[in-house]
């Protein structure tokens, strides 16, 4: 077949995959923006599996979502997996954890939610490789092109609403109490919703906890806001009139005091605003080196310095209070991250600097 790349802007999603359906062909595009990368599988021009390198959108953290699965046994799950070679769905079906009918519908589900993310992306690059499989045995759908775009489609103009009241994640949702009174009873989305509402929490620390496709979460804390239940402040803005210089410097002397997570928010801006990605891979790299003295490749067990009433009196960030609730003195660093829905390289340097504050310590 003819080479089959390019960039969002000029092609698009929609065409490229079309293209790969209506010629029947089988292998993997590749879709990639600044900050994620995603895998779609075609087989004879059907959809058969997504991958993506975003936590958010793992099987695993949708089947503790809706309850199938623990923490505990999805690391178990994972372990096994590894050694079988074998995917995660097949293998909690065979395993008679998850039967083979819902775990098709979860399936279908995670694949649609992945694509129709990436149709939001404003820019980006696709590449389709003739040929490219998942190696690991796994349970196969079938899916048609045609509606997903067009669901796809429906969402980006639905998203446009959304992202007039919530433009980034990091808008912060504070609930108008008269209002929720009022309007009682809620229905079960919205109650929900409402009750991980703190008013410090972003949209973001709030989609994590869900561990559900980012746009119920942004689709349902938007239709509060249409009803007056809440409204949004601003986050902190970070000045970006500051020259690069400057916020490297800051980044440096971030590093070096060990607050590397605030560190690591400025190098996402160098990349992601200022697209300089030559500076922000340097520094990335001099964080990661810090980062790596202290937990290694990951083997090292966590356990906590503060007793739980200590900590319950201290601040922390959602992120950060999802990894240490989950250090329980047995499980190593890299199987906390496994369970997590935090990216890997954010959690590995949430860690690192848990020890640097003296919360964490490590079992030698």
């Amino acid at each position: 077949m003819p080479e089959l790349k390019g960039t969002l802007e000029l092609m698009g999603i929609a065409d490229a995959m079309q293209f790969i359906s209506v010629s029947g062909h089988t292998g993997m595009l590749k879709i990639t923006n600044h900050k994620e990368t995603k895998k779609v599988y075609f087989k004879n021009g059907k959809i058969i599996a997504t991958a993506s390198d975003n936590p958010n959108e793992y099987l695993g953290q949708s089947l503790i979502a809706y309850g199938k699965i623990t923490e505990k046994g999805l690391k178990e799950a994972i372990d096994a997996q590894e050694k079988k070679k074998m995917m995660l769905g097949k293998m909690l079906v065979e395993e008679g954890i998850v039967s083979e009918k819902e775990m098709l519908a979860f399936i279908k589900v995670k694949i649609e939610e992945s694509i129709y993310n990436a149709f939001t992306w404003e820019d980006g690059e696709y590449e389709f490789t003739e040929g490219e499989m998942i190696e690991h045995d796994m349970l196969e759908v079938a899916l048609d092109v045609n509606p997903i775009i067009l669901e796809a489609a429906r969402r980006v103009d639905e998203w446009a609403r959304i992202r007039s009241v919530i433009p980034t994640r990091d808008y912060i949702p504070v609930i108008v109490f008269d209002k929720v009174v009022e309007s009682l009873p809620l229905s079960n989305n919205h109650a929900k919703i409402l009750r991980a509402i703190n008013g410090k929490k972003s949209v973001e620390n709030i989609a994590m906890e869900f561990r559900s496709p980012e746009f119920y979460v942004f689709k349902n804390l938007f239709d509060c806001y249409q009803q007056g239940l809440l409204k949004f402040k601003k986050p902190d803005e970070i000045d970006l009139s500051i020259a690069k210089k400057g916020i490297r410097n800051k980044v440096l002397r971030l590093i070096e005091k060990g607050s590397f997570v605030e560190a690591h928010s400025l190098i996402e801006v160098l990349s992601y605003q200022y697209r300089d990605t030559k500076l922000s891979n340097d520094l990335n790299h001099l964080l990661q080196e810090k980062v790596n003295e202290i937990i290694g490749d990951g083997a090292k067990v966590p356990k906590l310095t503060k007793t739980i009433n200590e900590i319950a009196t201290m601040s922390f960030s959602p992120e950060e209070g999802f990894l240490i609730s989950r250090v329980n003195g047995t499980w190593d660093i890299n199987s906390i991250i496994k369970i997590s829905p935090i990216k890997e390289n954010k959690a590995r340097i949430i860690f690192a600097e848990l020890s640097l504050k003296g919360i964490i310590k490590f079992n030698e």
